[in-house]
């Protein structure tokens, strides 16, 4: 392999050994560059948050992860494989690798909680019952078991939350992928999200978080890794940020400033 770059040799191993790791990757939608030359790894029970002005690339880096987008330079590595050298049903097995919670939850609003979670291993092959009993155990570890029944229409939206949470971790990914998963919450509900990603830290999953809510990210979050004009400007502690000289991350202190 080539001379790694910076950002992943700091992490100390190598990208088939990350659970999830972007080397110097370039992405173009036409002549438009999004992505320019991005290297990002986390390690394992790692919690990165990513954060960043609209159309900086954030979505196309989850796309990325999970097989949907090709780069056209460098490497995506998920769970030790290079994605973008596999053939279509090798990405989709690679994808069960990875977990992802949207801002809204996007629960199916025609099936249950216990059925929300259980679509997640529908493909899966598993006994019936070997199925039921992982859909328990997950929804107990989101303190969600006793609302089983219950359908999406008859929870608050950090229960909503939950569920979601609950559905992406049931088939044991390695990878999570938030996108804004305390947007809209109040921060009860907002603080219960935080807690269920910190919860996942210990069981040694990584996990990538998109979001606007540094006052969050503080509380969850091992590195801030800040995207800009397609560009990795920063990866460090969230207190770093402030020794950098971007309107875009002023903006976040003056809004925590009040």
């Amino acid at each position: 392999m080539p001379t790694l770059p910076e950002a992943i040799h700091k992490l100390g191993a190598l990208p088939r050994d990350l659970p999830l790791a972007f080397v110097d990757v370039t992405f173009r939608w036409g002549s438009r560059t999004i992505l320019d030359r991005v290297s990002l790894g986390l390690r394992h029970g790692e919690t990165v948050a990513l954060i960043g002005p609209s159309g900086a690339g954030k979505t196309t880096m989850f796309r990325l992860a999970l097989g949907f987008l090709t780069p056209a330079k460098g490497e995506v590595w998920v769970a030790g494989q290079e994605i973008s050298r596999l053939d279509e049903r090798e990405v989709a097995r690679a994808r069960t690798n990875v977990g992802i919670v949207f801002q809204d939850g996007a629960l199916f609003t025609s099936m249950t909680v216990a059925e929300n979670v259980a679509y997640g291993l529908a493909e899966s092959g598993i006994a019936e019952r070997e199925l039921a009993e992982r859909v328990d155990r997950t929804l107990q570890a989101v303190g969600m078991a006793e609302l089983k029944e219950r359908m999406p229409d008859e929870l608050s939206g950090g229960q909503a939350q939950r569920v979601a949470v609950a559905r992406a971790i049931v088939a044991e990914p390695r990878v999570m992928l938030y996108d804004e998963p305390t947007q809209g919450l109040d921060p009860k509900r907002a603080l219960g999200v935080v807690e269920q990603i910190r919860r996942l830290q210990t069981s040694g999953v990584a996990s990538l978080v998109v979001t606007h809510q540094l006052e969050y990210a503080r509380l969850y979050a091992d590195r801030v890794a800040l995207l800009n004009d397609g560009r990795l400007a920063y990866d460090g502690p969230v207190a770093g940020l402030k020794g950098l000289d971007d309107p875009f991350v002023r903006s976040f202190f003056e809004v925590l400033a009040g």
